[in-house]
């Protein structure tokens, strides 16, 4: 997490390394399977970084207008989501 973090925040500051996007989009993939779907809405707002790269991927390359608004809302309701799972299963088990 704290890669994707820092990888995040070296693209906002525009220094954009395809090969680390290449790294992160990789686990990104990873987390978009593996997510129970009670916490979808929570992962799309932290992804939405790398989508905004995908899409200008996509296109061929282009312009990128970088907000990490929804990401940075989305860390925090991802880590709560995460602990309230764990902290069920530690209850519960």
């Amino acid at each position: 997490m704290s890669d994707y973090a820092d990888f995040i925040a070296a693209t906002a500051e525009g220094d954009v390394d395809m090969n680390m996007y290449a790294v992160q989009e990789r686990w990104v993939r990873e987390l978009e399977g593996t997510v129970p779907e009670d916490g979808k809405s929570q992962l799309e707002d932290y992804i939405d970084p790398i989508n905004q790269m995908r899409d200008v991927v996509a296109a061929g390359g282009g312009n990128l207008t970088f907000n990490t608004d929804r990401f940075k809302d989305g860390a925090l309701s991802t880590l709560t989501y995460c602990n309230e799972k764990v902290g069920y299963k530690k209850a519960a088990g």
